[in-house]
Parts: structure tokens; sequence; C-alpha cells
């Protein structure tokens, strides 16, 4: 027989089994569909009786295959407490002489294992319950993770399709551990309750392994599930990167283009001019409004009131965005946010423009706000009521930052503390907050020089006068923190002026530059203070004007 004769008979050989087996497998549906009562619980219906759900049913198939296995169980259980209580009515029977005594005895007998069937039933309903919740958030955590991994294989390298392979069965071999042990709980308290007087002398080391069995598969399904909830209400205010930033008519294009691309100096589409780009690499949980990426606690204008601003979290479209699997091995990924001059980020979502707040929110010349937060920044920092008298207005209308030279005190790789100039610094770098204690850098800023009307120099010995803005908050020798303006101790105004200004956000909120001097990072009040300030004043304002 010829090489091509040979193939074609193993082709119509598969062809035939494959359709030998389709007209059984549909026979055996239609067959067992008809007498389900009848069927539903034979040896080999029960593992399979997901397939035979009636196209109708609202269960899901697993859901369907549960409660038939409980359905079953229940009966082969109830079917072997009568085939039990059957001798001893049968011995009764015989010996007329005892018979009322005999059935007596076997009818309390057999109300005694109805009730104790019952109560062991119910307790085991409510334990597979508990499991079978804490399986589907574990099951729900992959389905969704599964998807987003979908999402990055067109652009991924051949390192990450290695990765995705070992995440898959990671997933496989998590599942069957889970449904292993569920089934080897059921099993074992299925015999407890069917071989109770065999197994009493046992049973102490049966519960106790189901016991053990039954807490590793719920802590090990809750601990997963717990850590995915948990890391929802981590608070931020960015965009992930590629997020589509609205672009003026006088940059080129005059579309959009990822906000990671935003320069200071670029026009948006609202006219603003941006003043300030942020960088951060955070764990903070994103959400997804109309195809947009942000952070929980960013504020976006609500829907319905334009005027109004909403954290993203609260907006009706908001849903929670699973976190990658890579972020977790990572730490973090990438944020980007800016500053602008109308304080307002158009960004462009799968229905069109939306409107998102910048990182200040504030606007320029709503003075009375700036100066409530202006006056809660110091109330937190330094436990008191700002003294009495009204803030400069060089203050209020400057940011916080260093000038680019600005020498801050990092962590070497040997461990010992060197000056770098604050343009330097990268992300992740470990800084002094005070002597001996480090912090690590979790962001940075750069924006425009004419933020700031004035420039500061904060004396230091060692490498001369370091420039700030008029608003950077320093801790003066008193132990109070104050704007680098408001007062003659340890600053005097410089000539010089810097074009760019520079800034850190550090885990502690804070960081040590030449001279000894403790400077507030660009949140000021740190980054997990920072979402009850803006609650307090920005948010609060817009609730009792709306």
């Amino acid at each position: 027989m010829s090489a091509l004769s040979t193939t074609q008979f193993s082709v119509a050989t598969v062809l035939l089994f494959i359709g030998l087996a389709a007209v059984v497998n549909t026979a055996l549906r239609v067959d067992v569909g008809k007498n389900w009562d009848e069927n539903r619980c034979d040896p080999y219906v029960v593992p399979i009786a997901g397939f035979f759900k009636p196209p109708g049913d609202k269960r899901t198939m697993s859901e369907f295959s549960r409660d038939n296995w409980q359905f079953c169980q229940k009966k082969y259980v109830e079917g072997a407490i009568r085939e039990m209580v059957e001798a001893p009515k049968q011995l009764a029977a015989a010996q007329s002489g005892t018979v009322g005594v005999i059935d007596d005895v076997a009818s309390g007998l057999s109300d005694v294992f109805v009730d104790v069937w019952q109560f062991c039933y119910e307790a085991y309903s409510g334990f597979m319950s508990q499991i079978g919740h804490a399986a589907k958030l574990l099951q729900n955590f992959f389905i969704r993770f599964h998807y987003m991994m979908g999402q990055l294989q067109a652009a991924a390298l051949s390192i990450v399709y290695g990765l995705i392979s070992m995440i898959i069965l990671y997933v496989d071999v998590t599942k069957v551990v889970i449904i292993v042990t569920i089934i080897i709980t059921g099993i074992l308290v299925g015999l407890e309750i069917i071989l109770f007087y065999i197994l009493a002398p046992i049973s102490g080391l049966i519960a106790l392994t189901v016991s053990l069995v039954s807490v590793v598969a719920v802590v090990v399904a809750t601990a997963v599930a717990a850590a995915f909830v948990a890391e929802l209400f981590t608070p931020g205010a960015c965009f992930a990167a590629g997020t589509r930033v609205l672009m003026g008519r006088s940059d080129s294009g005059c579309g959009d283009k990822p906000i990671e691309t935003v320069a200071v100096g670029d026009t948006l589409r609202d006219g603003g001019i941006v003043t300030a780009t942020h960088l951060f690499w955070s764990p903070d949980a994103l959400y997804d409004i109309d195809g947009i990426h942000v952070t929980g606690d960013h504020l976006v204008t609500h829907p319905d009131r334009p005027r109004q601003l909403i954290s993203a979290s609260r907006h009706p479209a908001a849903q929670p965005v699973p976190a990658r699997l890579l972020e977790r091995f990572q730490s973090g990924k990438w944020l980007y946010c800016l500053t602008t001059t109308t304080r307002r980020i158009p960004c462009r979502g799968t229905g069109g423009a939306m409107i998102f707040a910048d990182w200040e929110e504030i606007q320029e010349e709503d003075q009375g706000r700036l100066e409530d937060w202006h006056r809660e920044v110091w109330h937190r920092l330094n436990g008191a009521a700002y003294p009495v008298g009204r803030i400069d207005r060089r203050i209020l209308e400057a940011e916080a930052g260093l000038a680019p030279d600005c020498l801050v005190a990092c962590l070497s790789w040997t461990g010992r503390q060197i000056w770098k100039q604050i343009s330097e610094v990268e992300v992740g770098e470990r800084v002094f907050d005070r002597l001996g204690h480090t912090t690590t850098v979790v962001g940075r800023v750069v924006m425009a020089g004419d933020q700031a009307t004035d420039a500061i120099k904060v004396r230091s010995p060692e490498h001369g006068p370091q420039l700030v803005s008029p608003a950077t908050w320093i801790q003066r020798m008193s132990g109070t923190w104050a704007p680098a303006l408001a007062g003659s101790e340890p600053v005097e105004l410089s000539e010089v002026h810097p074009h760019t200004w520079h800034h850190l956000y550090t885990e502690s909120g804070e960081f040590m530059i030449s001279g000894g001097w403790k400077v507030r990072d660009a949140s000021e009040v740190g980054l997990v203070g920072l979402r009850s300030l803006v609650h307090s004043v920005v948010l609060a304002e817009n609730d009792r004007q709306s």
C-alpha cells in the first residue's frame, strides 16, 4: 500500500471514529435526558452530569453538576440507611414472638440514623458552600487574569510568552489541587457518615484529616482572593501608560498621544498648557472608565453635572481592573499624571472625550480654596492651627520644587551617604529622610520654571546655597514645617532663577538636601495622607456647591 493510500485510510478511519463518537454521544445525551430522574444518579452519569444540563437551565455546568452530586449523594446515603434498617425488620418478621420489640427498636434506630444524617448533611452542605464560595472567588480571579494576559500577547516578547506558559501551568495546577482537595474532603466525610460504627475507632483521625485539608484549602483560596480584593482599595491619583491625552492645534497632528510622551510646555485640546509631568512606580489599583485606566482617587467630572468632580471609583461607569500577575512580581507599575494651567486633563475614551482633574486640582484663581489647602497642610504637619494673618500670594501661586542642581542625600550601593543632583535621582532609589534613616523614591516631578516667581536660597555651608521655590515646605530649626518664603530662617531671595523645577515623592513624605535641611516631598503631607486632604478641601467644597 502506498504512502498516499495509507494516509487516506488513516484520515477516513479518524473521521469515521469521530462521527461514531458524535452519534453515540448524542444518543446517550438524548436517552439520559428523557429519563433524567431515573438515570441522574447512575455511576457513569454523576461525574459528567454537567454535560446533560437542559438548555433552559440558568445554572452553569459546574453548578448543575454540583447540585446533581449533592442530590445523588443524599439519595445514596438514604438508600444505604434504608438497607441497614431492613435487616432488623426482616429478622423481626421471622421472629413472631419479638416482632413488636424489634420493630420499635428498628424504628427508633431509623429515626436516629435519619436525624444524625440530617445534622451531618446540613453541616457538610454549609462547609461545602463555604469551600465553593472561596473556589468561585479564586476562579473569577484566574478568569479575569487570563483575559488581561490575552490583551498583552500581541506586543509581548519571547520572554513574556514563556511567562504566560508558566502562568497557565500555575493556574491549572492550583485549580486541580483545589478540586482534588474538595473531592478528598467529601469522600472522607461521606465514609465517616456511612461507615460510622466501622470507622468509630479512627473517627478522631479522620476528623483531624478533614479539618486540616479543609483549613489548608480555605486559607489558600481566601488569601489569594483577599489579596486581590484588598488591592482594589489602594489610593492613588494617576493614569496608566498608554492613556490617550487630547492635544491642541499647536502640537503636531492635533490629535492625541500617550500620556507618557506628553512634555512640559505642550498644549492640550482645552487650551491648557502642561506645566508639570509626574511619574510614579506604584501598586495602586486601577479602574476602567470608558477604556481609560485611572486610579480610584483621581477626580473626574460627573457625567450628569460637568462642573462637579467625583472620585474615579465613584463614576457610574467605573469597573475595577484586575491586577496583572507580572505587576505582582514587580510590586508595581508605571503611572503618570500632569499639571496644567486649566487644572484639567482631556482624555480620549472609547465613547469620546472625558475630562479629568490634573494633579493640583484647585484652580489658580481660587484663592480661598488655595488658602484652605495651605492652612490644612500646616495643621497636619505641625499639629497646630495656622498663625493669624494672610498668606503671601507668592506662596499660594507657586508650586513646590527644587532647582535641578539641588543636592539630595542618597544611599550608595556600598551603604554610604552620597550627594546627587535632584534631576539625577531615579524612582526606586533610597534617599535619607533624616540622619541614619532612608526612604524610597516612588515618584518624580518636572515642572516649568515659571511655576514660581521667586527662587529662595537655603544655606548649605558644605555645598553653597540650594535653590528652592517659595512654596517648598522646609523644617525649621525649631522643628516647625513652613514654606521657604514664610520667614527669614534659613532662607533669602536669590537673583538666579532655574529654567525648570524638580521634586520627588517618597514613601515617608520627606527627604534631606544639602545643609541637613529636611524637605517635604511634592505631596506635602505624604501620599498616604493626600487622599483625606483632597476629600476635606477639594471634594467637600464640590459637594457643597452641588
